[in-house]
């Protein structure tokens, strides 16, 4: 199954922002991984892009997985792979399509906006 990306917003980091994860769900059984490292390179309202250096098997199984990061706030967001891709240099990218409510995306999006100001736009 090919991911398209429909979505009218997405947000790419010029410098990918930390996160931790951790695997929820495999193939329909509840679990809970240890946590790992994770770096995000772009993220819209229902959707991320992360590395990190562990191939999760996407190809094999289901994966749902909980994912942590800091903008203004720390948002926790839960959501399942849809495609996996490997680099040798960076690890492992997966692209995870999000379960999350309409004021939880809503947050994302104001704290974006927020996130970009000062981070991309400051004058000297």
């Amino acid at each position: 199954m090919r991911y398209k990306r429909e979505e009218g917003f997405r947000y790419t980091f010029k410098i990918p922002l930390e996160a931790t994860f951790q695997i929820t769900k495999i193939n329909d059984e509840q679990t809970e991984s240890k946590t790992g490292k994770a770096f995000i390179y772009d993220i819209s309202p229902r959707g991320l892009k992360l590395s990190t250096e562990f191939d999760l098997h996407y190809k094999k199984n289901q994966i749902e997985v909980r994912t942590t990061f800091t903008l203004q706030s720390e948002h926790t967001v839960t959501g399942e792979i849809v495609w996996q891709d490997e680099n040798y240099r960076e690890g492992y990218f997966y692209g995870i399509d999000l379960h999350i409510s309409d004021d939880s995306s809503s947050s994302i999006v104001h704290e974006l906006k927020h996130y970009v100001k000062d981070n991309h736009f400051h004058q000297d």
